[in-house]
């Protein structure tokens, strides 16, 4: 968020890209801090709202991965609804979102801690 100030402050070499996003999410789903998990999911739901950088299949499955960890229904529930979102949009033509192996196997191990599988 302190880039994106920056940048509409008007210091055009701060705009942050999908790179930076996606690093940042990486970052704090590797944490084993509950807290991180919690800002990992704000940072992917400020990407949804904002048009300057929508997420990609790798910003899906990061999130799905932090889903996986917390385990249990929730978890899996979640990561499920990520699916779904992503086969709607790549359906509707967003590209950048198509569900690869990665979304597959994390759906796959979310479900496993759910102790139903």
């Amino acid at each position: 968020k302190q880039m994106e100030s920056l940048y509409h402050s008007g210091n055009g070499r701060m705009k942050p890209d999908l790179i930076t996003y996606n690093s940042v999410l990486k970052a704090f789903a590797k944490s084993e801090n509950k807290q991180c998990f919690r800002r990992c999911q704000q940072l992917f739901e400020h990407m949804r709202s904002t048009s300057m950088v929508q997420p990609d299949t790798f910003s899906y499955n990061t999130v799905m991965g932090v889903c996986a960890i917390i385990g249990g229904e929730t978890g899996a529930e979640n990561a499920g609804e990520l699916l779904c979102e992503m086969k709607t949009g790549y359906e509707n033509g967003n590209k950048d979102i198509k569900p690869n192996t990665v979304t597959f196997n994390t759906l796959l191990l979310a479900m496993t801690r759910t102790n139903k599988l």
